[in-house]
């Protein structure tokens, strides 16, 4: 962890591009990913850069553990930026959850589902949804909590709604 910390902390990335040269200079690896989570927890200015870095991993089809999961959602509510919630948010809703960590998950998106920002939202009612599946019961509040935000949604937060919506009827 020392060697990625110093990384981080000597030279941070500024920009996507330079992240992306970083991954690809050091792509991660598990090990990496508990690294970047311990190093979320304790270094704030660095967390759009480590939430930015797990979901790149994620992205390359590379399952993070129960362990990595249970502890993006335990610390959703801490993160500060709008990238790092957003980044988390993505990535929990692009995951297939234990029907315990889907409990887990609503609670912690519950917030997000009425943010301000329109991208964050967006992106909590995806994780929710994901998460939803193992929950039939809450299927008709939810369609209800849509209905609700749909009308005063901006465009890419109502097309994120009704891709949502369109998903639970097929």
């Amino acid at each position: 962890m020392k060697e990625l910390l110093l990384r981080l902390q000597s030279d941070p990335p500024q920009s996507v591009k330079e992240m992306e040269q970083l991954y690809r200079h050091h792509p991660l690896i598990p090990d990496d990913v508990s690294d970047l989570l311990s190093i979320l927890m304790t270094h704030s200015h660095l967390e759009s850069i480590c939430t930015w870095l797990i979901k790149r991993y994620q992205k390359d089809g590379k399952d993070l553990n129960p362990s990595h999961v249970s502890i993006l959602i335990d610390n959703l509510a801490h993160l500060k930026t709008t990238h790092g919630k957003l980044h988390v948010l993505q990535i929990l809703s692009r995951l297939h959850l234990s029907k315990a960590l889907s409990a887990e998950l609503i609670a912690a998106v519950e917030p997000y589902l009425n943010d301000k920002h329109k991208f964050i939202q967006a992106s909590a009612f995806d994780a929710y949804a994901a998460a939803a599946r193992h929950f039939p019961s809450l299927e008709a509040e939810f369609k209800q909590r849509c209905a609700l935000v749909l009308p005063q949604a901006n465009a890419s937060l109502a097309v994120k709604l009704r891709r949502i919506l369109n998903a639970k009827k097929s």
